[in-house]
């Protein structure tokens, strides 16, 4: 959080709405290919786990049951413990509708609120009302950070940082209106305190200690403030503290994570610097490296000047910047080896030299460091830290770094300010920045209306149809016989109502990992790098590949790499296999069907396991 100076709202209805209108259009034509019949988003941490998981226990009849309840049908069982908060708005959307319906939902609620949530933050705090052209620079940047790739299984966590931001400056300006305590209260339902507002809380709790050093007094509305939130946040997420901190009825296989700490410096150092151009690859990109960046950079040059450029002088430098930029200058300069050294010096000049706008370059700065940490958390060399903290290794401590888009939305607006009290046309640019920036949004998007790699659409995911004749080809309740997953990732049975033996899950027992791992034990001690070990959250035979995008049908597989006894000590009846097996090098496995499916989605073969 960031003390800023609020300046007094004097406005054109005409251009706001204008800019507001044209914003709107932009995010219906951003999301329009969510009103297809058929579309295709992520199967990393979507398909393969969130929707199915989100289906499954919407409908299990246990989600008001006591932690220490068994639910069936996901890894021969789980402890209520083990699922979220029956308080989640995700979760009653997929009670409510069905998964592509609540998925859907879900996506355009998550955009929206990113939108009036930066609009709302930025209006109030960074409006110029000496310019006639603020909204078009507002909407732009409310709609860069609106459009970007945001995680949605996390519901509005991101989205409604800049909102609850917004309130808790107004609560300690005391400027607050009743609608700011709401917010407070309700943005716990929808999001998640372990994915950022945990890490979020931290920050608000250092801006209010500098805040209560720099006054030499305390601000009671903004401890309050922080505390209700925090409070409404145990509130909902009551399970996940009631298991971490008094009832702890199994021990995590969270213990055994170890997937920091490993890169050779150099790695690390790459992966600190492709952070900072790209941020998350999976859970938050910002799409800072191909325009945002560059004009941020520029315009804190631009700043150093203190005069504003004539209409001649103005043209060149768009000429300049515009060319640059097209031509991919900036790519090639911010990959280089010497980027993040070059970049800090650069801001440190900047701060020294441009005195007015210091905020702005330690903004930046901030950025550079949470980059920098990234690459510390990875670097081997750095592994003495956890046996100082050991519960660095169960935490996915990068997430303290997800406040990055909100600043880079800070920038990218100052940015805008500047170049337009610097050069001639700046507004044009503003547009062709929007088109541009639009391009990149959709095309990066969790949504796309054609394949794509790594994305595939519900019915080629989960092949629904296909799976109701294997369930025929089942004897008995579909419900009882335990399956597990060969070739294929265990969300697509899990899905399709099957009772599963694999899955995955962000907490279950230590004793059933090392149980599963018997399965592959073989194949495991062979790969001692493999990421079972290491992090497994991930419950599935890892001898064979069974992800969708690498997937090619009519593949035999001579020498399956798995463990009968294992499996049948786990009660498991069935094999469905993405790939026939030859069976003779597994006497008990009986073939029992095949079953085609869509020239872009699986074929099944159904095995029974003979564990007698």
């Amino acid at each position: 959080m960031i003390s800023m100076k609020k300046i007094d709202l004097g406005y054109s209805i005409q251009n706001k709405n204008l800019w507001i209108f044209s914003s709107i259009a932009i995010l219906i034509l951003y999301l329009s290919p969510l009103f297809h019949d058929i579309f295709y988003v992520p199967i990393f941490d979507n398909l393969d786990s969130f929707v199915a998981f989100n289906k499954f226990f919407a409908h299990s009849g246990l989600i008001f049951a006591d932690n220490n309840v068994t639910i069936p049908q996901m890894m021969n069982g789980l402890p209520r413990a083990s699922y979220g908060s029956e308080y989640s708005v995700m979760l009653w959307l997929f009670y409510f509708f069905t998964p592509k319906t609540a998925y859907v939902i879900n996506e355009i609620t998550v955009h929206i609120v990113a939108f009036v949530s930066m609009f709302l933050l930025l209006e109030r705090y960074f409006y110029d009302e000496a310019s006639k052209y603020s909204y078009l620079a507002i909407t732009t940047s409310s709609l860069y950070f609106a459009t970007m790739p945001l995680f949605a299984v996390e519901g509005i966590t991101i989205a409604s940082v800049p909102l609850v931001t917004l309130s808790l400056l107004k609560i300690k300006d005391s400027e607050d209106k009743m609608i700011d305590w709401i917010i407070l209260i309700l943005v716990p339902f929808y999001s998640s305190f372990v994915f950022f507002y945990f890490f979020y809380m931290l920050y608000a709790s250092m801006y209010f200690i500098y805040l209560t050093l720099k006054t030499k007094m305390i601000n009671k509305r903004l401890l309050l403030a922080i505390s209700i939130f925090t409070i409404m946040f145990i509130f909902v997420e009551y399970r996940l503290f009631l298991s971490t901190f008094f009832d702890k009825s199994f021990i995590s296989h969270r213990v055994e994570f170890d997937i920091f700490f490993k890169n050779s410096f150099i790695d690390a150092y790459r992966k600190a610097t492709v952070f900072l151009l790209y941020g998350h690859p999976d859970h938050l990109a910002g799409l800072q490296s191909y325009l945002v960046l560059p004009i941020i950079i520029i315009s804190m040059f631009l700043g150093l000047s203190k005069r504003s450029f004539s209409k001649n002088e103005s043209i060149t430098i768009w000429l300049i910047i515009i060319s640059s930029l097209t031509i991919g200058t900036w790519t090639s300069l911010l990959t280089q080896i010497y980027t993040l050294p070059i970049l800090t010096s650069y801001i440190l000049i900047i701060y020294l030299l441009d005195q007015n706008n210091r905020l702005y370059s330690l903004l930046f700065l901030l950025q550079i460091v949470l980059s920098i940490y990234i690459g510390i958390i990875f670097a081997k060399d750095m592994y003495w830290v956890t046996d100082i903290f050991p519960f660095l290794k169960q935490f996915n401590i990068t997430r303290l770094t997800f406040i990055q888009p909100i600043i880079w939305t800070i920038l990218l607006l100052k940015s805008f300010t500047t170049l337009n009290s610097k050069l001639k046309y700046t507004p044009f640019f503003i547009v062709l920045f929007l088109i541009a920036q639009t391009s990149i949004a959709i095309d990066k998007s969790n949504f796309q209306t054609e394949a794509k790699e790594k994305y595939a659409s519900f019915k080629q995911y989960y092949a629904p149809k296909l799976f109701e004749k294997v369930k025929k080809a089942i004897p008995g309740k579909i419900e009882e016989a335990r399956v597990v997953s060969y070739g294929l990732e265990p969300a697509v049975t899990l899905y399709n109502n099957f009772y599963t033996i694999d899955g995955y899950s962000t907490n279950y027992s230590l004793s059933y990992k090392n149980k599963f791992r018997d399965i592959m034990s073989n194949y495991l001690n062979n790969n001692p790098d493999n990421t079972y070990d290491k992090w497994g959250s991930k419950v599935h035979i890892y001898s064979i590949p069974n992800t969708l995008r690498i997937y090619e049908k009519g593949v035999f597989v001579q020498r399956p790499n798995f463990n009968i006894d294992a499996l049948c000590s786990l009660h498991t009846d069935y094999i469905i296999s993405s790939r026939k097996i030859n069976i003779t090098t597994k006497p008990r496995l009986r073939y029992i069907d095949f079953f085609r499916g869509e020239k872009d989605s699986w074929d099944i073969v159904l095995y029974k396991i003979n564990c007698d």
